[in-house]
Protein backbone atom coordinates (compact mmCIF):
# COMPACT_ATOMS: atom_id res chain seq x y z
CA UNK A 1 0.00 0.00 0.00
CA UNK A 2 2.90 2.36 0.70
CA UNK A 3 4.06 1.97 -2.90
CA UNK A 4 0.69 3.27 -4.11
CA UNK A 5 0.86 6.33 -1.84
CA UNK A 6 4.43 7.05 -2.92
CA UNK A 7 3.44 6.77 -6.57
CA UNK A 8 0.50 9.12 -5.95
CA UNK A 9 2.79 11.62 -4.24
CA UNK A 10 5.36 11.42 -7.04
CA UNK A 11 2.58 11.84 -9.62
CA UNK A 12 1.29 15.00 -7.93
CA UNK A 13 4.80 16.45 -7.69
CA UNK A 14 5.63 15.70 -11.30
CA UNK A 15 2.31 16.89 -12.62
CA UNK A 16 1.89 19.94 -10.40
CA UNK A 17 5.45 21.25 -10.53
CA UNK A 18 6.57 20.33 -14.02
CA UNK A 19 4.17 18.89 -16.57
CA UNK A 20 1.28 21.24 -15.92
CA UNK A 21 3.63 24.23 -16.22
CA UNK A 22 4.88 23.14 -19.63
CA UNK A 23 1.38 22.26 -20.81
CA UNK A 24 -0.03 25.62 -19.73
CA UNK A 25 2.93 27.45 -21.25
CA UNK A 26 2.47 25.64 -24.56
CA UNK A 27 -1.26 26.28 -24.54
CA UNK A 28 -0.72 29.98 -23.88
CA UNK A 29 1.81 30.29 -26.70
CA UNK A 30 -0.49 28.60 -29.22
CA UNK A 31 -3.58 30.57 -28.19
CA UNK A 32 -1.79 33.92 -28.02
CA UNK A 33 -0.12 33.34 -31.37
CA UNK A 34 -3.25 32.15 -33.17
CA UNK A 35 -5.74 34.62 -31.70
CA UNK A 36 -3.71 37.75 -31.12
CA UNK A 37 -0.54 37.85 -33.13
CA UNK A 38 -1.95 36.53 -36.40
CA UNK A 39 -4.66 39.22 -36.37
CA UNK A 40 -2.34 42.17 -35.72
CA UNK A 41 -0.29 42.88 -38.84
CA UNK A 42 2.47 44.75 -36.97
CA UNK A 43 3.07 41.87 -34.56
CA UNK A 44 2.66 39.24 -37.25
CA UNK A 45 5.55 40.87 -39.09
CA UNK A 46 7.78 40.62 -36.01
CA UNK A 47 6.67 37.14 -34.94
CA UNK A 48 6.10 35.47 -38.28
CA UNK A 49 7.06 32.09 -36.81
CA UNK A 50 5.36 30.53 -33.77
CA UNK A 51 8.61 28.90 -32.66
CA UNK A 52 10.37 32.28 -32.61
CA UNK A 53 7.47 33.71 -30.59
CA UNK A 54 7.66 30.77 -28.16
CA UNK A 55 11.40 31.32 -27.57
CA UNK A 56 11.02 35.08 -27.27
CA UNK A 57 8.08 34.81 -24.91
CA UNK A 58 9.81 32.07 -22.90
CA UNK A 59 12.89 34.23 -22.42
CA UNK A 60 10.94 37.35 -21.39
CA UNK A 61 8.61 35.31 -19.19
CA UNK A 62 11.51 33.55 -17.44
CA UNK A 63 13.35 36.78 -16.72
CA UNK A 64 10.19 38.39 -15.31
CA UNK A 65 9.38 35.30 -13.23
CA UNK A 66 12.87 35.31 -11.68
CA UNK A 67 12.67 39.03 -10.88
CA UNK A 68 9.19 38.72 -9.36
CA UNK A 69 10.20 35.63 -7.38
CA UNK A 70 13.29 37.39 -6.05
CA UNK A 71 11.26 40.45 -5.01
CA UNK A 72 8.67 38.22 -3.33
CA UNK A 73 11.35 36.38 -1.35
CA UNK A 74 13.08 39.60 -0.28
CA UNK A 75 10.13 41.97 0.32
CA UNK A 76 6.90 40.15 -0.43
CA UNK A 77 4.66 37.62 1.23
CA UNK A 78 7.24 34.82 1.43
CA UNK A 79 8.17 35.54 5.05
CA UNK A 80 4.53 35.50 6.16
CA UNK A 81 3.81 32.31 4.20
CA UNK A 82 6.88 30.61 5.67
CA UNK A 83 5.82 31.58 9.17
CA UNK A 84 2.31 30.19 8.64
CA UNK A 85 3.74 26.89 7.38
CA UNK A 86 6.12 26.78 10.34
CA UNK A 87 3.36 27.53 12.87
CA UNK A 88 1.01 24.90 11.44
CA UNK A 89 3.50 22.05 11.11
CA UNK A 90 4.04 20.12 14.34
CA UNK A 91 7.41 18.82 13.11
CA UNK A 92 8.79 22.35 13.00
CA UNK A 93 7.55 23.01 16.54
CA UNK A 94 9.27 19.83 17.75
CA UNK A 95 12.44 20.87 15.95
CA UNK A 96 12.34 24.31 17.54
CA UNK A 97 11.89 22.82 21.02
CA UNK A 98 14.81 20.43 20.41
CA UNK A 99 17.04 23.29 19.27
CA UNK A 100 16.08 25.31 22.37
CA UNK A 101 16.96 22.39 24.65
CA UNK A 102 20.31 21.95 22.91
CA UNK A 103 21.05 25.68 23.25
CA UNK A 104 20.22 25.54 26.98
CA UNK A 105 22.55 22.57 27.51
CA UNK A 106 25.38 24.28 25.64
CA UNK A 107 25.08 27.46 27.74
CA UNK A 108 25.60 25.61 30.98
Amino acid sequence: MELIWRAWYYFRRGHGNYLSFFMSFGTFVVVAYQLALKNIPFLEGIFSNMLFFAFFFGFVYSVLAVIIGYKDIKKGSYNAESRIVFDNNPRYSELLETVKRIEEKLKV
